[in-house]
């Protein structure tokens, strides 16, 4: 299992847009690539931040998912919608 956390910050008035199109991406896209399942999780601390976590089958299947053009074009689409660009971590799960 791989495990991939993404942290993002969400503009203003974007977050109920964000999750429709986080939903969106892993029904459509990434859960016919290996993606086992996902959480995605808003911080109680920061103001539109929220963390999105991955589970793949393998990193192999993961590293396919990036190179499909639907969802690079997620990634462009995404773009209108955050503060900046998402920060990414690679985990092994441990326990």
């Amino acid at each position: 299992m791989f495990v991939k956390l993404n942290e993002y910050l969400v503009q203003e008035n974007e977050e109920r847009t964000f999750v429709k199109m986080i939903k969106l991406e892993q029904k459509m896209n990434a859960a016919g690539c290996g993606l086992d399942s996902y959480h995605l999780f808003k911080d109680r601390e920061a103001e539109r931040k929220y963390w999105l976590v991955e589970y793949w089958i393998s990193e192999d299947d993961y590293k396919l998912y990036q190179t499909l053009d639907s969802h690079k074009f997620f990634l462009e689409l995404l773009k209108g919608v955050l503060e900046r660009k998402h920060n990414q971590h690679f985990c092994d799960i441990v326990l």
